[in-house]
């Protein structure tokens, strides 16, 4: 969901790690993982693509030109991710589908199941490869002072995105952690979160509340 929509629902998480970084290291790291400038077709056979863009008006920056220093607000910057999906219509797929099957019903040979599979591939394959693209747009929010961001989602499929590429791009590069913010994590405050403190508190909610050892998995820094 982009801000710009008129109603703002977000999913917030705590960056763990140093989180010192400028703005021509994110537009380094970013630049890798830009969105591409929009095709009517030759895109390939993926149904959904996504990367980062610019939140300016004119979102096709050239590679010479990457930046995302558009973003900058308060002390944080605002990012942005523009997702092109291409979708057939389920009925429309089948029809033609049948109707290869019976081009090749005078064959001697019956079609088995993996040559169907093939066959309804490669059919996908070269629909969405002519299907218009649907772009939508998913915003961030990355707070460097609180070493927080925010996803401007509450939905799964949006979060996953979010998260994947903000992990990707950003988290491995500079070695953080992301952890998303929920009950019962709400009750910690700033200070709770920094070394030994953060440790020592997830270790006594998690006694409280067992479904949180997921978060001993997360490799937490000390």
């Amino acid at each position: 969901m982009s801000i710009y929509s008129g109603q703002i629902s977000f999913s917030r998480y705590r960056l763990i790690g140093d989180g010192k970084v400028s703005i021509g290291e994110i537009d380094r790291l970013s630049k890798k993982y830009s969105s591409k400038p929009v095709k009517i077709d030759g895109v390939g056979t993926k149904e959904m693509t996504y990367g980062w863009t610019s939140v300016g008006l004119d979102e096709e920056s050239s590679d010479a030109h990457w930046s995302l220093s558009e973003g900058m607000m308060g002390d944080g910057l605002l990012l942005r991710i523009r997702i092109d999906q291409r979708k057939v219509p389920r009925q429309l797929a089948k029809s033609l589908f049948l109707a290869k099957i019976a081009e090749r019903a005078d064959e001697p040979k019956a079609i088995g199941r993996a040559q169907k599979k093939a066959l309804w591939e490669e059919l996908m394959g070269d629909l969405r490869d002519r299907a218009l693209p649907t772009i939508s747009y998913l915003d961030l929010y990355w707070q460097f002072s609180r070493s927080t961001l925010f996803i401007f989602s509450t939905a799964r499929k949006s979060l996953e995105i979010g998260e994947e590429l903000f992990k990707k791009t950003f988290c491995r590069p500079l070695d953080m952690v992301m952890v998303k913010i929920g009950p019962p994590l709400l009750s910690l405050d700033d200070e709770s979160w920094k070394g030994d403190k953060l440790t020592a508190k997830i270790d006594a909610l998690a006694k409280l509340v067992p479904s949180m050892d997921w978060i001993g998995q997360q490799n937490l820094p000390t």
